[in-house]
């Protein structure tokens, strides 16, 4: 998935309403928002968070080993702005509330895909690429009626 410029950003602001967190559990935070379908990477993710400390969206505090992060008055501001906005990943499955059912069930046959991969003998792996190629073409020809 791209992200459009300064999307990281305003994902991060977003990621810190919850309360402060250090870098890996703001990514675990957009990682479970994304329903699994996304994760920044570390080398996006705290960059950025220096960027905004820079900024003076956040404060950073040393605890332990670990940096937090905490929104200050005007980063508070500015993810309120960016908190109801569509994420990224609501804007890849489809239109209307439909969006997330199908990213879910997506989900769910390629896990089960995956463990016909790696549990089927090879005539259930054969069978089960004649029905995803017909799942596939099936889908292509949805698009076709419209």
């Amino acid at each position: 998935m791209r992200l459009e410029r300064g999307g990281i950003k305003k994902l991060l602001l977003a990621g810190l309403i919850p309360g402060p967190a250090h870098g890996y559990q703001l990514i675990r935070r957009l990682e479970e928002s994304s329903g699994g379908s996304w994760a920044p990477s570390p080398g996006s993710v705290y960059p950025t968070l220096e960027m905004l400390v820079d900024e003076g969206l956040l404060t950073c505090a040393a605890t332990g080993d670990k940096k937090v992060y905490s929104l200050t008055p005007a980063g508070r501001k500015a993810a309120r702005a960016v908190e109801k906005a569509p994420k990224p990943w609501d804007l890849d499955a489809g239109p209307g509330e439909l969006r997330l059912p199908l990213r879910d069930i997506t989900h769910a046959v390629h896990a089960a895909a995956r463990q016909v991969g790696t549990e089927g003998n090879p005539d259930q792996i054969a069978k089960a690429i004649d029905v995803l190629r017909s799942t596939r073409q099936q889908l292509y020809l949805l698009l076709a009626e419209g």
